[in-house]
């Protein structure tokens, strides 16, 4: 089986204005992700796993704002920034929770759309190689290390005959690479 794992950081920046009631909180927060979706490939097809994210809000209250006029005005931003700090960690939590939500499903959207063009260009690929017709009628074999993903292509009745994998190097990113060594 062939084990990838796509890996996903980043940071998301916002500038935010709450309301409630009369007093507007004005704020901004860092979310910092990090996730990962797994593909595992083996003679059955590929499986991808659904995508795992963990998130962390940091967030910084700028000021309180309100429409009423002097003595009321400065009590409701008092209590509104006394409120607003106190609701913070939770604040954060659930922005963090929310983030983990919608990174995870546009993630595993956009991994979804990219593997179905990547099927078609390798489809294309492996049926432009000059093979005999029944190549394929053998078992798919897979393997993954940090550097490549092999896939081995064993013919019922044949000699298995391991090829090492060319040097990474050697490789200058190629879309689909067929390696292939026969056995006397």
């Amino acid at each position: 089986r062939g084990i990838v794992d796509l890996l996903f950081h980043g940071q998301v920046h916002s500038r935010t204005t709450g309301f409630g009631g009369p007093v507007q909180v004005h704020s901004s927060s860092v979310t910092s992700f990090s996730a990962v979706k797994r593909l595992m490939l083996d003679e059955i097809g590929i499986e991808m796993l659904p995508a795992r994210v963990a998130a962390q809000t940091s967030s910084s209250i700028h000021g309180v704002s309100t429409s009423l006029p002097r003595l009321r005005g400065r009590i409701a931003r008092r209590i509104g920034g006394q409120r607003a700090a106190e609701m913070k960690p939770a604040a954060e939590a659930e922005a963090a929770r929310k983030a983990e939500v919608r990174i995870g499903r546009e993630f595993d959207g956009d991994v979804t759309s990219q593997l179905v063009g990547a099927n078609g260009r390798l489809s294309e690929a492996l049926a432009a190689l000059p093979l005999d017709a029944d190549l394929f009628r053998g078992r798919l074999k897979f393997a993954s290390s940090g550097e490549y993903l092999q896939v081995a292509i064993h013919r019922a009745g044949g000699r298995v005959s391991p090829a090492p994998p060319p040097s990474p190097a050697s490789l200058r990113a190629p879309g689909v690479l067929v390696h292939g060594r026969g056995s006397p």
